[in-house]
């Protein structure tokens, strides 16, 4: 799959209803990954980006959460085969990958995702990380890491957190 084939995309807001989900999106969660479907997606929703080649990439909610959301990544093509993304998540370690992500944000037609991982319920500490994907459209690559430690009561947006670690 050549990432020059994600470059139209439409956003569009998925429903709050498992069985608007394709079924081989929905098994993924359920037979893969151990989520909560039933829980998560009438929470959260689900979103999904029809692209320009004819595929659609999904944002699925796997767990609830107060501040942290999980969510996998998964792409349909029309055959129906799936690809599920993975995400790398540890700065410069392209061997270690986790198969969802806390509250993604998919950017620039599904080629990045930001992610956001609170440390308080007040979500005003955590880790911002921005991924891009991978040459064979298959993973997230991790390319920048933001920080803020320390838990105190002023918020900053995450993406204005200290940049800790960077390829770029």
């Amino acid at each position: 799959m050549s990432t020059s084939l994600i470059s139209a995309a439409h956003a569009q807001d998925g429903g709050y209803e498992v069985s608007n989900l394709p079924a081989a999106i929905a098994a993924i969660g359920t037979e893969q990954l151990d989520c909560y479907l039933d829980d998560a997606v009438p929470a959260f929703g689900f979103q999904k980006l029809d692209l320009a080649d004819g595929a659609t990439l999904y944002v699925v909610p796997c767990q609830n959460g107060d501040v942290n959301i999980e969510s996998y990544l998964a792409r349909l093509e029309p055959d129906s085969s799936v690809t599920l993304f993975s995400f790398a998540v540890e700065p410069g370690s392209g061997a270690e990958t986790y198969p969802s992500a806390i509250n993604p944000e998919v950017l620039k037609n599904g080629l990045v995702v930001q992610t956001s991982s609170f440390y308080g319920p007040d979500a005003n500490c955590g880790v911002f990380d921005i991924h891009e994907l991978n040459e064979d459209g298959t993973a997230y690559t991790l390319v920048e890491r933001r920080e803020k430690p320390e838990c105190s009561g002023d918020y900053a947006p995450p993406q204005d957190y200290t940049v800790v670690w960077s390829a770029r």
